[in-house]
């Protein structure tokens, strides 16, 4: 709850660095690793985002721009590109190099709370409050599908190794 985030030597048991990172006061809602291990991003209840060079310990930049809470990020394949689910009903595309935003995708009705790339990066799919899954064309950025489930609240997302099927998973549903 105090921000600070812990990296570990899992199979060692101890910290990779003396210090954890700490830039955040609130608590962290979300972590993600760059797809080629060196970029950590962790989202805050304090609405923004920061990145960590994984290979030195640096703090590298912070992304600001949800206006409520940030539930879940997602890398897309490349490394290149963050994409944050925000309480704000958008999903913001971050370019991690230069830490400005890409785009909003923001057909979503309410809250963002979970989302998945497809393995080559094609889709993203994106999970809201209303039960639904926007299925996005990652490179045309657009809705392509979306998926209403009944009567449950989506809370993970996960794409089959080939991208051509997807799991969802919530409160009393397995799909």
């Amino acid at each position: 709850d105090d921000g600070a985030i812990g990296y570990w030597d899992a199979p060692g048991n101890h910290p990779v660095f003396e210090k954890s990172f700490n830039f955040h006061k609130k608590p962290i809602s979300a972590l993600a690793i760059s797809p080629n291990g060196k970029t950590l991003a962790a989202a805050s209840e304090d609405k923004t985002i920061s990145l960590w060079d994984l290979t030195t310990g640096k703090y590298v930049g912070c992304l600001a721009g949800h206006t409520d809470r940030i539930p879940a990020l997602a890398w897309h394949p490349n490394g290149k590109l963050l994409v944050s689910a925000g309480w704000d009903t958008t999903a913001r595309v971050w370019d991690a190099s230069t830490l400005e935003p890409v785009i909003l995708l923001n057909t979503h009705a309410t809250q963002v709370n979970a989302m998945a790339f497809s393995r080559d990066g094609r889709w993203l799919a994106c999970a809201d409050s209303t039960h639904t899954v926007h299925l996005w064309d990652f490179d045309k950025k657009r809705t392509v599908h979306k998926i209403k489930v009944q009567q449950a609240e989506i809370r993970t997302l996960a794409f089959s190794p080939d991208g051509k099927l997807l799991a969802c998973n919530g409160d009393r549903l397995i799909h």
